[in-house]
């Protein structure tokens, strides 16, 4: 459950959200809901300002846990009511103070857009021709230092700014409006401690310095509270988190883009670390790459490098790399929750958990080099998700592990090259029910194979199936004696109940020579 450092969000993000909309005239105006300036003077309580979350309770799916109840007994009753989703964190209510700004971008200039600031007292200021003055060459550096609201009509504003008090910053639409720092500075530097809001901006091409020790492409925050919403991050670098770097605090993000962010190390498109608390939802991550492992560090977490406690709901992590593990999420030294979320083509793998926690339910983990991997201490629960078509190992555990699995689908994962296609486990306490291994292909053990003398538990009613998986012994609980051998591929293909053109020999020698799978 994330702690009670949360508290500081809600409001705010529940005031950005229904108060910075457009008009509702329709206009293209700027507004956000006048707050009682009271709020942030006493630090009263306010849990209306729960993120809007709920509505992912109606998308879980339980088709695949039917399929799989039916697959293993026809006479077995179960459960197929929705899978809940995980609780909504409870924000509580510190809103801050912004004064409401309503701007006619389209009257405003007809060729350059517009930019005004309306501090928290004090009259509204027209800030146009300071930020016009930056260029690709020569972005504009501006430091914020009263708290109030930043507006950006469209266009593309190269910025580089430093926020010294709490502060929104509010463009017209993400499409067309655009913060840059034009692949030579850090966009947005927030000082320690602030409440940053961020609402349909591109924030884009940023890159740090030497002065954040190259920390944060887009922005870089410590023990700040972060909440973005509609916003587009792309083509972000720097030396960890390509995009957005915090260091403690809060970090709530709603209805946002990370495409090709990189990261020379670690989190190409977060990282977050410090104990830091990170909410998203309804968010992609497409593209990003974290580089580079150098034998000591780095190379973890393509898109979400996370070192404390996540968060994650109906998000998409696609295509994105790491250098070592967890291409699509990396989570050490923490606890997370993740719901209703699809993992796909991401290389090496899809999540990567250590020395950490995590509950997950209605996942598609599909396409990845590996689907999840588990090391050191890490204990997953997974629950109605489906682990399928991953080249190496569906699931892959060791090193003092602990794996619950329920109504999990896993199936036509591995290649022959390596252990255990539908799940490997080694030494590790796994307790399976009411889940099916199908059309896996191992090295040995295509279903579910074990060493070390620790077999899965297969518990409950109705127990796992295993069908139609390949390897030198289908769910063996034995150390396999020798590798696969072409000639014995055929053999033991034909034994498959329904054989299909899908049936795969292993790769030819050294073609599997990826150090990652």
């Amino acid at each position: 459950m994330l702690t009670s450092q949360m508290a500081a969000l809600g409001a705010l993000a529940a005031a950005l959200l229904s108060g910075c909309a457009k008009g509702s005239d329709g206009s293209d105006d700027f507004t956000n809901a006048a707050t009682d300036p009271t709020t942030s003077e006493t630090g009263t309580t306010d849990t209306a300002g729960t993120m809007d979350t709920a509505e992912t309770a109606d998308t879980a799916d339980t088709t695949s846990g039917e399929e799989t109840a039916e697959t293993v007994d026809t006479n077995a009753t179960t459960d197929t009511t929705d899978t809940d989703p995980p609780p909504t964190p409870d924000f509580g209510a510190d809103t801050g103070v912004f004064t409401p700004i309503t701007a006619d971008c389209e009257a405003a200039t007809e060729t350059e857009g517009a930019v005004w600031f309306q501090p928290e007292a004090g009259l509204l200021i027209d800030l146009t021709s300071v930020f016009t003055a930056g260029s690709w060459d020569t972005p504009v550096r501006y430091t914020v230092s009263d708290p109030g609201t930043l507006a950006f009509c469209p266009g593309t504003w190269h910025v580089a700014l430093t926020l010294e008090a709490d502060v929104l910053l509010q463009g017209e639409d993400a499409a067309t409006t655009t913060l840059s720092g034009a692949q030579q500075a850090l966009v947005i530097d927030v000082t320690p401690g602030l409440r940053v809001s961020l609402i349909d901006l591109t924030v884009a091409d940023g890159s740090p310095d030497a002065d954040r020790d190259y920390l944060g492409g887009a922005i870089h925050a410590e023990s700040a509270i972060l909440s973005i919403r509609r916003s587009i991050f792309p083509d972000n670098t720097s030396s960890q988190g390509g995009a957005i770097y915090l260091d403690g605090g809060l970090l709530d993000i709603s209805g946002a883009v990370f495409r090709d962010n990189s990261a020379s190390l670690t989190g190409g498109a977060i990282y977050a670390r410090g104990e830091a608390q990170v909410v998203i939802d309804d968010s992609s991550f497409t593209g990003n790459a974290a580089l580079h492992y150098d034998g000591y560090g780095g190379g973890l977490g393509g898109a979400l490098y996370i070192e404390g406690e996540l968060w994650l709901t109906s998000s998409d992590f696609h295509d994105n790399y790491a250098d070592l593990w967890g291409a699509g999420l990396t989570l050490v030294y923490g606890e997370g929750t993740v719901y209703d979320s699809t993992f796909t083509d991401n290389v090496p793998d899809g999540l990567y958990i250590a020395e950490a926690s995590a509950s997950a339910s209605g996942l598609t983990v599909s396409g990845n080099g590996r689907g999840i991997l588990l090391r050191v201490d890490a204990a997953l629960t997974l629950l109605d998700s489906e682990v399928t078509d991953n080249l190496a190992q569906g699931i892959y555990a060791y090193d003092r592990c602990s794996l619950e699995m329920s109504g999990v689908t896993v199936s036509r994962n591995g290649d022959g090259g390596l252990s255990g296609g539908g799940l490997y486990s080694s030494g590790q306490a796994l307790t399976i029910t009411d889940s099916l291994f199908e059309d896996n292909y191992g090295e040995y053990g295509g279903a579910a194979p074990s060493r070390d003398g620790v077999a899965p538990r297969w518990r409950g009613s109705p127990s796992p199936t295993t069908s139609r998986n390949i390897g030198a012994a289908a769910g063996s609980t034995s150390r396999a004696r020798e590798r696969w051998r072409s000639s014995t591929v055929t053999s033991a293909t034909t034994r498959r109940s329904t054989p299909t053109s899908e049936t795969r020999a292993p790769p030819p020698p050294g073609a599997r020579g990826d150090r990652h799978l």
